[in-house]
């Protein structure tokens, strides 16, 4: 089996992840005319289903977070190839975005070296 990889701009991103830092959510995405009538009885039809990946970051250094922020910035849309999916086998490329990124938090370590907490990330199906 090949060695699992989450690749964003070429970046291996899984090193950077907290343990159990990645998750996977399947989202319905529903046809316009879908919803509930007046007697309660509900219509749907289902045009698409979109994945939605949600990133949580381990503490970084300086170095380390630069290139985690800079691999989900910069682009309306991002590439994402991996081997690590809940569904499918195999290696996939997904094309995603994430409207923000909640920026990390400046701390000391106890060897008084900056560190950052990036807090989580949502990355979503286009």
């Amino acid at each position: 089996m090949a060695q699992p990889y989450y690749r964003i701009k070429g970046i291996n991103i899984l090193p950077y992840l907290s343990e159990g830092g990645l998750s996977w959510e399947e989202n319905d995405i529903d046809a316009e005319n879908s919803g509930r009538t007046m007697d309660g009885l509900m219509h749907r039809k289902i045009v698409t289903i979109k994945d939605k990946h949600t990133l949580t970051f381990r503490t970084l250094d300086v170095d380390e977070a630069q290139i985690v922020l800079n691999a989900l910035s910069g682009s309306d849309y991002i590439q994402i190839q991996t081997n690590v999916h809940p569904k499918r086998r195999g290696d996939i490329t997904l094309t995603m975005y994430n409207s923000s990124r909640k920026a990390a938090v400046y701390t000391l370590n106890e060897d008084g070296n900056s560190v950052w907490t990036i807090e989580s990330v949502s990355l979503i199906e286009r």
